[in-house]
């Protein structure tokens, strides 16, 4: 590959408290192929995500303890089975429609693996009297079962079945998560312009809405989809049931409601016949509102981004409470979630508790990836509620999610127990490919909607010249002259015997911009995060998880999207519009979390040559990620 015109890429800004001179200004290009032939050192292999599929089923009853008799007292605890029958012994984790009633005490319940400690979360909050439920995805834990702890007074406990989460089959894409950014897909109120307007539900009436070919979701190939259901304008106590359209109903409810509440519980449903799911109401008359999350795959999809699930121990992303930030009115909040609590950063969906607490007016939230804010909701309450629910939040591409507060003030409270990770398909081993600037992998056979990873941050040795390197994730390199790219450079300036460092970003052919706001050092971990929020406009986000500091910002993109790449560079100096000697860095860099938004039928990975000669070569690629090390003998991958 041609390198581009310096003048293209010239960097001229204070970066970490130095201001760079001309002739040591540089630019990040586009890999130049070096007309020297290198064979690999070591046999590699494409990096794959392990994670689970999801296995949607009619609904089941599993427990109900007002039929047992066995009503959980205050401070109890109770194991119940979930593997057998439905669920194979390899289950990692189930979904769970959880309800209480009979509720003698303002409490609350956790429910988590059996065998593990009660972990410091709640799935629902309760005052004397309620009946509330919620959507629960619980790993499996000792003996196929799972603990349910209710914290005071007594309380009757219904749980139903709705599915489970188990290792995907090799190569398969069935029971994959493709995430949407939500949308609604009925509103039965009257005038509300979406599917079902003025289709209010009376006593024992049941309504068909049309789940595929709507919001995002294709016509065909979906097994199951995540709605958030909500209903309103409740004339009387009752529950709403949601089914595959065509099948049988269930004894089982999905949400329950005294008269005048407004309540919102998330559901994973198959899809039925004419690809349409089925709300029963039993009693009085609701308003009934359905937004579209997400869909599972039947595993006959070509395109979209599949993934897979990994649950985690719960970790509190965000609680108001502690950092005296509640939302008010109209306010909305940013929350990293990629990179944080276990979550890698190529995760594209994050399963969380979202709870509002202190509430002071009837309001509702919305949890979206960012950019335009869709007609969706999340959570409802009235004043003075504790309301729970659960969330599968489709990330931006920078790994973070936004929450939207419409009226009053309200404190908010996130747990996330999980996450979905995109698959990546098995390839042949890499093509091995010589460079004058570039060393690292690459995927090709695009297009690629987002990529992310996390590096180490090298020292440069002093030389008898000026030397740099840079470490970067990016879109488009590979295969042309259009490039999105974030990453730090370090550059060793000869005449002053120093080191300057910084972190940038670059969109091709504008220069590389300076991130004045981060100082970065040696030994510190970078997470680079590029996504596409929608169309044009592209997030890109920079983290350095040593000292917590993070940048972002949204930039207008349009390339091919072809390729995406994990590389350490020798940039070109705009002094000269050559490639620069590679700094002699140590230690090795190390990539993980390595991620990207597309299905990549290539891997190439490529070595520098400089003068002949190899100085900068790839481990072999895992599901680890890889390993650089100056000179010419492959380092062990990490």
């Amino acid at each position: 590959m041609t390198i581009l015109p310096a003048a293209r890429r010239r960097l001229s800004a204070v970066a970490a408290g130095l201001l760079l001179s001309a002739s040591a200004a540089l630019g990040l290009a586009p890999m130049a192929q070096a007309a020297v032939t290198v064979t690999a050192a070591s046999e590699r292999a494409a990096a794959s995500t392990a994670g689970a599929a999801y296995s949607a089923l009619a609904p089941t009853r599993l427990l109900d303890t007002r039929v047992t008799g066995s009503s959980l007292g205050p401070q109890g605890t109770t194991a119940l089975t979930v593997v057998g029958g439905s669920v194979p012994a390899t289950a990692t984790a189930v979904a769970l429609n959880v309800t209480v009633t009979d509720t003698t005490a303002a409490g609350y319940l956790s429910v988590y693996p059996a065998g593990l400690s009660q972990p410091v979360i709640s799935n629902l909050n309760w005052i004397r009297g309620e009946t509330v439920a919620n959507l629960v995805i619980v790993p499996v834990g000792g003996g196929g079962r799972v603990d349910f702890y209710n914290s005071a007074g007594s309380t009757d406990l219904v749980v139903d079945l709705e599915g489970y989460f188990a290792p995907a089959a090799a190569g398969s894409t069935v029971g994959s998560y493709l995430a949407l950014s939500p949308a609604r897909i009925t509103d039965t109120r009257t005038g509300s312009g979406y599917p079902n307007a003025g289709a209010t539900l009376g006593p024992g009436s049941t309504l068909a809405v049309q789940a595929t070919g709507v919001g995002g979701v294709p016509p065909s190939g979906v097994a199951a989809v995540l709605v958030n259901v909500t209903v309103t304008n409740t004339t009387a106590a009752g529950y709403l049931t949601v089914y595959p359209a065509g099948a049988s109903r269930p004894s089982a409810s999905n949400l329950n409601w005294t008269a005048g509440a407004t309540v919102a519980n998330r559901v994973l449903v198959p899809v039925g016949a004419g690809g349409q799911i089925s709300l029963y109401n039993q009693n009085g008359s609701a308003d009934v509102v359905v937004d579209v999350d997400g869909f599972f795959s039947t595993g006959t999809l070509t395109g979209g981004n599949p993934s897979l699930f990994t649950a985690i121990d719960p970790v509190r992303v965000l609680d108001t409470r502690q950092t005296g930030t509640a939302l008010g009115a109209g306010q909305a909040v940013l929350v990293q979630i990629a990179g944080l609590g276990g979550i890698p950063a190529n995760a594209i969906a994050v399963a969380a508790n979202v709870t509002v607490a202190n509430t002071t007016a009837a309001s509702y939230l919305t949890v979206y990836p960012g950019g335009i804010r869709p007609v969706a909701s999340d959570v409802n309450w009235t004043t003075g509620q504790v309301v729970p629910n659960l969330t599968v939040a489709t990330l931006s591409g920078s790994g973070a999610i936004t929450i939207y507060n419409n009226a009053g003030n309200t404190d908010v409270i996130v747990d996330a127990f999980g996450y979905f990770t995109p698959i990546t398909t098995a390839t042949a081993p890499p093509t091995t490919v010589a460079s004058s600037n570039w060393s690292g992998y690459e995927l090709g056979d695009g297009p690629y909607t987002s990529v992310a990873g996390t590096f180490t941050v090298p020292t440069l040795s002093a030389s008898s010249t000026t030397t740099a390197t840079a470490e970067w994730a990016g879109i488009d390199g590979a295969a042309n002259s259009s490039l999105i790219q974030a990453g730090v450079a370090e550059i060793y300036h000869h005449s002053t015997n120093q080191v300057s460092i910084f972190a940038w970003w670059e969109i091709l052919p504008a220069p590389a911009t300076p991130i004045t706001t981060m100082v970065v050092s040696p030994g510190d971990t970078v997470t680079v995060n590029i996504g596409q929020v929608s169309g044009t406009t592209w997030s890109i986000s920079v983290r350095d998880n040593t000292t917590g500091v993070s940048f972002s910002t949204d930039q207008v993109y349009s390339g091919p999207l072809s390729s995406a790449e994990w590389i350490v560079e020798a940039p070109t100096m705009s002094s000269t519009g050559t490639v620069a000697t590679l700094g002699d860095y140590s230690p090795n860099v190390t990539f993980t979390n390595l991620g990207s938004s597309g299905t990549s039928l290539s891997t190439t990975e490529v070595v520098m040559v400089q003068g002949g000669a190899v100085v900068s070569i790839p481990s072999a690629l895992t599901s680890a990620g890889f390993a650089v090390a100056y000179g010419s003998v492959a380092p062990t991958a990490p």
